[in-house]
């Protein structure tokens, strides 16, 4: 039977630390190597930082299910059922770049690293604008 990790956090840049350290964490009890550890909190942490700078969605959900040799992190932004007028988002102020320099802000850059860091990546667009982004790693 595989754990599962679930969390939800706020869509803003100071919680990727969060993000971080317990995928590590959830990384290390499973018995990762440092290497792979580093390689998956590395891309989490991509995921996340292009989430809250999309500006599009006030929180997502990042699980993480472990199995014998491997494990699955899903990242969704959660966007149905977010109203505009209702929400106070967040963007990016974080990434100077994009926002004074957009033509050398390439998102694509970003799946090139989880691609590199990752065995799997997926890219899901769903019903309601969310877009959920599963990660494998194996062990």
């Amino acid at each position: 039977m595989a754990d599962k990790l679930k969390l939800s956090v706020p869509a803003k840049p100071e919680y990727t630390g969060v993000v971080r350290l317990a995928v590590s964490s959830a990384a290390s009890a499973a018995g990762f190597s440092v290497d792979d550890i580093e390689d998956i909190t590395i891309a989490v942490s991509e995921v996340c930082t292009h989430i809250f700078c999309s500006g599009m969605t006030t929180s997502y959900e990042v699980s993480c299910e472990i199995e014998d040799n491997s494990m699955t992190i899903v990242v969704d932004d959660i966007r149905n059922g977010e109203k505009e007028e209702e929400v106070d988002f967040h963007p990016c102020f974080c990434l100077p770049v994009s926002s004074f320099f957009p033509e050398l802000y390439d998102p694509s850059i970003c799946m090139i690293m989880l691609r590199a860091l990752m065995d799997e990546v997926s890219i899901y667009s769903c019903s309601g604008g969310d877009v959920l982004i599963k990660m494998i790693k194996n062990n």
